[in-house]
């Protein structure tokens, strides 16, 4: 029961607040508060007051400040707070009315939308963000305004606003009231088309068309005009701007000027040719003026210095609208054909992409992290640092969505007024609110060949389509057109959509606003359909909402169809296979084939590899021969002391002798052609005579030999030149691997008739996959050793030609221990008698000891002879001894590291060494600054062109064949030595002789020639020493001295002088100078000592020289001859 009410009352409306009291909608007695608690009753908007309430048909509370009352009295603003209200008196068909004053259901939904039904004219919809833009417009027929097209805004000390228009001249509003005012002068003013404006002590300077500038005294109504003849270059004036400095300055339709306040007057400052739009100043006290066809100018007022600004400065667009400098003073211009940003280190302006749908800029104003940007489509948000971009239009309140150039206005308090052609709109950019509801997403229709599909029972649509989870269609009905909406009305065009048919498409299609998509030609199957959308403030509903399309295939498609399908391609598959065994069949064949004839050949390319390798191998024992022999045939007696040179010659003739038996034991045993000789011997007897040869060379290396003998009555059927051979190498492989031990047991074993010899050391061992390896022709272990790497195959071949075998043991760092298997008796013993072969050669080198050598107390120069071959070592260096201070290395690596310890004057180099090669080390010592003056001679047993070309290339003086002849090296060494003496002496003796000439390669050349340019750029200065030179070319004192010895065989001092006077000679002969003069250019303090220099140098006095080198002096002796 309602607390004082008896009777009772007829309601249509009720509507609970948030403070939970419940109001209720009478039908004559206006709007009733009830508290539900104390069912107290407060009673407002009683009929006939004239503020609604008669037949109240709906309520809701718009925000707790704000009900919508709606009657039959129209709509009522109830403020439940204060009890104000007031009834809305606009309606009829204007953009701001409702439709029909009979209010009906009223529905806010959750974007905050409010949907109000009448009764007699439809539906209308008050937008959730509505009056975030203010607007005015000359066409609202509002008081003291009726601008149209608003061309600038000014605000004066107090924060009104002044606007100046193309239709209107000039209008003042006041921000605190939203009012236009009416101001003295207005009148004067009205028919000016206005460009400029400038509030300047409480003046108003103001830039007009053809019409100069107007100066409105804001209090008096005043009014003085400018114009040509006060100094304007024209009468036409679109900007003017005081500065920081207090100076004003105008931009007109092609000119600056400057305004002198003392005068009254306008002095002119430059002609740019183009219109003056804006005028603005950086943190630097320069103007910054953008115009409409060339650029923008810059302009330091204390310099007065002028830049330029187009496109080789990266504005592409020369139509600048407006410009802007943030609180970072950096500088936006806004063109017409997009925005910029200048880069102050680079000086130039760089382009700015925005996503929006028209890039003319026509103004830029701060916000909060953010760019405001006026364009020819809208209003843009623009965030620099991400670039993203907010748009809004008409639709969000907007006057128009074409703005004016510079046409923009921030505030003292944060304001934003912006001008187009129809009014303008102000706004707090802080303040406006962003619609974050995520729209749902609905499927509105379905078009099969642009027929729209209608819901029927039993049809493609049995219901609405947004209600189907599938649809099916017959393959025939393949071109379809699918309709979408999102449920967002708060600005419906700004609506985004992006969709995917799953099973066609490879992603998603964002298609902006529209709403409807066509596919044709579907193949039958099984698609899914999916839409997504966002609403006006681009806030997606990823999820969006989708159908099944389910296209049926033809009869022939069916499953029967597909049954025979599948059939036929199965036998279709067997067929093919059966076509690409034969194939393979084929094909395999073939390559077999090709495989044996490219093994054939690769047979017989390690045949030709091998022969070549022995060729290799014999040249150096030939030079070996043809050495001590050349010597030997030179003298008619054989002193003693050439005895040991006849023994280099017996060893190495053993060892060319035995090279060539390993290679003809080779071709037997690859050829299968090798036959054995099997006599009874004594195995005692071959064991002794084998290894009592290895011994004394054993020994003298410092390794334990011992050697377990069988008794001396065993026999056995074996060939003992092959069995010599076979302990021979793998003594000879044992040697070159062990530390300090070898071991040769003979073992007996009787129950099998057959023995085994065992030789054992205590190297380096091997690993599981070189055991794989070793007994393979040509293969070397890692450590690269001397040798063909064919004696461990020889060792195989020999043993199974013996019906044996060949075992090997090892273990890494243990040693290796290599086991041959013999039979006692062979089936087919041989009846010849056993020939008494004599033992096989030994096949390693025994290098002569090297007896003590007295020291010669002469001072000599010093040879490095570099060879891995000890016989070749010891045989050079003999030879060279009483000639040369000698210094060996056995390699490359060696080689560099005496160099650092010896002022070496020549090298002779082999080429094949380990670790370096001699043209390794060629390049090595022509590449050191300290050494690549050295002579260099290479030798080599290498052959053909493309050698001599390499040893060239690397920078060797000399290339020497082996075997070589000691009086043809002597030869080269002697041509060598000599040609570079007469190179020096004809560079130290002849004035204008270069000083290249005495560079043997290109790294000498470039130091010489610093070396010179230092000198003579330096020949005045009392700091020019060796010790200058030493600093300056980044080399040690002494290694100058070195390096100029060899060079030029000079010292540095005597190097500086040589210059100097070469210098000294080449200014004489320009005849520009007196001999005097001359000596004083190059560094000498008194003529007559330089005349003395001079004479000793080259020969002759300096006034000598000169007369030498006249045309006339040319001409006699021409006559002469």
């Amino acid at each position: 029961m309602i607390e004082g009410e008896t009777q009772g009352v007829y309601s249509m409306a009720m509507w609970e607040d948030s403070a939970h009291n419940l109001w209720i909608g009478t039908w004559e007695k206006g709007l009733w508060k009830l508290n539900p608690n104390t069912h107290q009753v407060e009673k407002y908007l009683v009929p006939g007051d004239k503020k609604g309430g008669l037949h109240i048909h709906s309520i809701i509370e718009y925000t707790p400040e704000i009900f919508f009352i709606g009657s039959d009295d129209g709509l009522t603003i109830f403020n439940p707070i204060t009890h104000e209200s007031y009834l809305y008196d606009q309606y009829g068909e204007e953009e701001k009315s409702l439709s029909d004053k009979f209010i009906y259901p009223m529905l806010k939904d959750r974007e905050g939308g409010v949907w109000i039904g009448t009764y007699y004219n439809g539906v209308n919809y008050l937008p959730p963000y509505c009056g975030q833009f203010h607007g005015y417009s000359g066409s609202d027929n509002t008081h003291y305004f009726r601008s149209q097209i608003i061309s600038r805004f000014c605000e004066d000390e107090d924060g009104n606003i002044w606007i100046g228009s193309d239709d209107f001249g000039i209008s003042c509003f006041i921000p605190s009231t939203r009012q236009f005012i009416n101001f003295p002068g207005i009148e004067k003013l009205q028919k000016n088309n206005v460009h400029a404006l400038c509030y300047i002590n409480k003046e108003l300077w103001i830039g007009t068309y053809s019409n100069g500038i107007q100066i409105l005294n804001t209090q008096t109504g005043q009014i003085r005009n400018y114009n040509v003849s006060d100094g304007l270059d024209e009468s036409s004036i679109y900007s003017i701007f005081k500065d920081s400095q207090g100076r004003i300055w105008t931009g007109s339709m092609s000119g600056l000027c400057l305004y002198d306040s003392q005068q009254h007057h306008f002095s002119f400052i430059k002609d740019l040719n183009a219109l003056i739009i804006e005028i603005t100043e950086d943190a630097k006290g320069n103007l910054w003026i953008a115009t409409q066809g060339k650029g923008v100018f810059k302009y330091s007022p204390q310099n007065q210095v002028w830049e330029k600004y187009a496109q080789p400065q990266g504005l592409n667009c020369t139509n600048i609208n407006h410009l802007c400098i943030n609180r970072e003073n950096e500088l936006w211009a806004a063109t017409s054909e997009g925005l910029y940003l200048y880069n102050s280190q680079k000086k130039k302006f760089i382009h700015q992409p925005l996503k929006i749908p028209n890039e003319c800029i026509n103004a830029i104003l701060e916000g909060e992290d953010c760019l405001w940007l006026t364009t020819a489509k809208g209003l843009v948000k623009y965030t620099p640092a991400t670039g993203a971009t907010q748009i809004f239009t008409k639709s969000d309140g907007l006057q128009s969505e074409a703005f004016i150039m510079a046409s923009a206005l921030k505030t003292r308090n944060g304001e934003f007024y912006i001008g187009s052609i129809n009014g303008f709109n102000t706004f707090y950019p802080h303040l406006l609110k962003l619609n974050t509801q995520k729209p749902n997403v609905v499927l509105t229709g379905l078009e099969i060949f642009n027929k729209k599909i209608e819901t029927q029972q039993g049809g493609i649509l049995p219901e609405a389509i947004d209600h189907l989870k599938e649809i099916h269609l017959p393959y025939k009905d393949n071109v379809i057109t699918l309709t979408y909406a999102a449920l967002s009305y708060c600005t419906p065009e700004k609506n985004q959509y992006a969709y995917i048919l799953e099973g066609f498409d490879k992603g998603w299609n964002y298609v902006g606003s529209q709403h409807s998509t066509t596919y044709t030609n579907l193949p039958p199957g099984t698609y899914t359909f999916r839409v997504k959308a966002s609403n006006n403030d681009n806030v997606w509903n990823e999820e969006g909402t989708s159908i099944r399309i389910i296209i049926h295939p033809p009869f022939y498609f069916s499953l029967p169809f597909k049954i025979g399908y599948f059939l036929l391609f199965i036998l279709a598959i067997g067929l093919l296979l059966r076509y690409v065994v034969r194939k393979s069949e084929k094909k395999h064949a073939k390559a077999i084939d090709e495989l044996n004839n490219k093994k054939e050949k690769e047979i017989h390319e390690a045949k030709i590899n091998f022969f070549t390798m022995i060729a290799h191998e014999i040249r150096t024992p030939v030079s070996l021969i043809i050495g001590p022999l050349e010597k030997v045939m030179q003298s008619t007696h054989i002193p003693a002391d050439e005895r040991q040179e006849l023994e280099i010659i017996d060893r190495n003739s053993q060892r060319l002798l035995y090279l060539v038996n390993q290679l003809l034991d080779f071709r037997k045993v690859e050829q299968k052609e090798m036959r054995m000789h099997f006599t009874s011997q004594s195995i005692r007897e071959l064991m002794e005579g084998v290894c009592e040869r290895f011994s004394p060379t054993l020994h003298q290396k410092g390794v334990s030999f011992s050697v377990v003998y069988p008794d001396k009555n065993f026999y056995a059927d074996v060939d003992k030149e092959a069995i010599t051979k076979v302990l021979s190498n793998l003594l000879t492989n044992a040697n070159k691997y062990t530390n300090s031990m070898i071991e040769v047991r003979f073992q007996e074993q009787p129950k099998t008739q057959t023995f085994s010899i065992q030789v054992k050391d205590n190297g380096k061992g091997m690993s599981e996959e070189e055991l794989g390896k070793i007994f393979k022709p040509f293969y070397q272990a890692s450590e690269n050793k001397p040798g063909t790497g064919i004696g461990l195959s020889i060792v195989k071949g020999i043993v199974e030609a013996h019906y044996g075998k060949v075992e090997v043991t090892s273990q890494p760092g243990i040693g290796s221990t290599f086991i041959i298997t013999l039979p006692q008796k062979q089936e087919r013993q041989t009846t010849q008698e056993g020939e008494n072969l004599s033992a096989a050669p030994l096949p390693e080198d025994i290098i002569p000891e090297q007896h003590d050598t007295t020291v010669s107390a002469k001072v000599l120069p010093i040879m490095l002879i570099v060879d891995d071959n000890e016989d070749m070592l010891h045989f050079l260096s003999s030879h060279f001894q009483n000639n040369y201070t000698i210094v060996t290395a056995s390699d490359g690596s060696e080689a560099l590291h005496k160099l650092k310890e010896q002022e070496v004057s020549l090298i002779i180099s082999d080429w094949m060494m380990p670790r370096m090669s001699g043209i390794e080390l060629c390049k090595a010592v022509r590449s050191n600054q300290l050494t690549s003056h050295i002579p260099f001679i290479l030798l080599t047993a290498k052959t053909g062109t493309e050698a001599k070309i390499a040893s060239m290339n690397c920078g060797a003086d000399a290339y020497i064949e082996k075997p070589f002849s000691l009086q043809y090296l002597e030869a080269c060494i002697k041509n060598l030595l000599e040609l570079r003496l007469q190179l020096r002496q004809k560079f130290s003796q002849m004035p204008t002789v270069s000083i290249n000439s005495i560079a043997a390669n290109q790294t000498d050349k470039v130091f010489l020639e610093k070396m010179n340019h230092l000198i003579e750029e330096n020949l005045n200065n009392d700091q020019l020493s060796v010790d200058f030179l030493a600093e300056k070319l980044c080399i040690s004192r002494s290694g100058l001295f070195v390096k100029l010895k060899g060079l030029a065989n000079t010292t540095p001092n005597e190097m500086i002088q040589i210059i100097r006077l070469k210098k000294a000679a080449s200014l004489l002969l320009e005849n520009q100078y007196r001999i005097n003069e001359v000596s004083y250019m190059v560094g000498f303090n008194n003529p007559s000592y330089f005349s003395k220099c001079f004479q000793k140098q080259f020969g002759m006095k300096p006034g000598e020289y000169i007369a030498s080198h006249t045309p006339k002096q040319t001409h006699d002796s021409t006559e002469k001859e």
